[in-house]
């Protein structure tokens, strides 16, 4: 995750963001997975309003790599502070479920690009905008056998790494939020090796850190 130097005004934005916004109402259903998940209109149209009312925004950048969609989202203030997500990446192809094979075309890559966009947009914010995981076809993974189901997703793995700059921007030291956490959770190699439930905890944890840190420096009311 690239940033600016600093991102203190973005941070405090952001916080402010998530304790006033709703998730988007996940009014779509996935047939194939009997999931819902809230479309990317619906995601817009939720988190524009408060976004602009803490002066932040962002761009989505789309572009490829030989059949692979690539989506980055960038995060600004408008203090010029700005944060960028990591690329999602995804299969631009349709594969057909009987016969093993593989296409790249419109309709694949058009899929991959507006779920890859709700994704990442979703993580950076903090926000959920679905029951399940929605993007099975655009991943074109098999539930029955993927061996990484139970690691951490793109979507934790983001957010993770936006609560420990939280924490960075307000005085904390990288080296020390990480071995506090692995005592919380247990130990870890790298960020993407944790299980589902270690993000899931970590994430919980460090928004606690974050909201202690900031209620520390308020200046005390006489």
């Amino acid at each position: 995750m690239n940033k600016s130097e600093s991102i203190s005004n973005l941070a405090a934005a952001l916080a402010n963001f998530q304790a006033e916004v709703q998730n988007p109402k996940n009014t779509s259903i996935n047939t194939q997975f009997n999931s819902k998940y809230a479309t990317l209109d619906e995601v817009l149209n939720t988190v524009r309003p408060t976004l602009g009312k803490y002066g932040l925004s962002f761009i989505q950048s789309t572009g490829s790599i030989e059949d692979k969609i690539l989506i980055r989202t960038l995060l600004f203030h408008e203090s010029g502070e700005w944060l960028e997500s990591d690329p999602l990446m995804l299969p631009g192809y349709q594969q057909h479920k009987d016969r093993g094979q593989k296409k790249f075309n419109a309709q694949g890559a058009g899929s991959a690009i507006t779920y890859a966009r709700r994704y990442s947009l979703s993580a950076i914010l903090g926000i959920s905008s679905e029951n399940d995981d929605d993007g099975n076809e655009a991943s074109n993974q098999n539930l029955d056998t993927d061996s990484s189901e139970h690691l951490i997703t793109p979507n934790q793995l983001m957010l993770l790494k936006v609560r420990i700059a939280e924490l960075e921007s307000i005085g904390g030291d990288r080296e020390t939020i990480i071995n506090s956490l692995k005592g919380k959770v247990g130990d870890f190699s790298e960020f993407s090796q944790m299980s589902t439930d270690q993000a899931e905890l970590s994430i919980g944890i460090l928004g606690g850190w974050v909201k202690k840190k900031k209620q520390q420096r308020e200046p005390a009311h006489v």
